[in-house]
Order: C-alpha cells, then structure tokens, then sequence
C-alpha cells in the first residue's frame, strides 16, 4: 500500500516566489508621512507599494551617487 502524501501545515505558497514579505516597523511620524502621501495619489495604491517605491527610488538614488 503506498504511503499517503503528508501535505504542509501553513499558508499554501502563492503563485510569484520573487515577493518575499517582511516585517517592518516604522515611527509615527513616518508613518504618518507615508499615509499622506498616499492620501494624495489619484491611483491609491496600497500602503505596501509606496513603501516598495520610496525603497526603489532610495536605492536608485544610492546607486546613482556611489557610481555602483
């Protein structure tokens, strides 16, 4: 008799393995900088994307004045 498939226990993965989720804790303050900020887009995207472009724009910022 052949053995029966033993699933996982958790959250099944989801189709895009190139997102992975972190933790984040951010001040009041900034918080509060992020939210107005996505008070004033017209496309109101999620908290979670702004965060990921303000990184990317960082990043790029980073890269551009260490010349790597």
């Amino acid at each position: 008799m052949a053995k029966p498939i033993r699933r996982q226990s958790g959250r099944p993965p989801i189709g895009d393995t190139s997102m992975h989720q972190i933790a984040l804790r951010l001040p009041k303050p900034m918080l509060a900088a992020i939210d107005e900020m996505l008070a004033d887009r017209l496309d109101q995207p999620e908290r979670s994307a702004i965060i990921r472009e303000l990184l990317a724009e960082a990043l790029a910022a980073r890269k551009k004045r260490t010349g790597r």
